[in-house]
């Protein structure tokens, strides 16, 4: 596979993967209604959640990695910082984040 098509391939995942992920925790924190009838729904929920998160940790990854975007700095450098801050938002207790913000 190309450069430019890794790149195109790896860029329209990654911003799948984050749509999904800030419309799912959109739905699960604002329009889903928890009650015992929907006990099953809200587990395949957190199911989702967990797995969207593991797909940030990866998009993150990859960015600091130069994997994401072969070829193309520029976009690798602009995304590492969303996917990475995101992730510490997620992740750390805000009075904690100083300690993880990089250099």
């Amino acid at each position: 596979m190309s450069d430019g098509r890794q790149t195109a391939v790896g860029l329209a995942l990654a911003a799948a993967i984050v749509v999904g992920w800030a419309a799912l925790q959109g739905f699960a924190l604002f329009a889903f209604r928890f009650s015992a009838g929907t006990i099953a729904v809200a587990a395949l929920i957190a199911a989702a959640l967990c797995w969207l998160n593991v797909g940030l940790f990866i998009v993150a990854h990859d960015a600091m990695h130069g994997s994401l975007a072969p070829g193309r700095p520029p976009a690798e450098r602009a995304r590492r910082p969303d996917c990475a801050g995101l992730l510490r938002r997620i992740l750390v207790r805000p009075a904690e984040a100083e300690a993880f913000r990089p250099p």
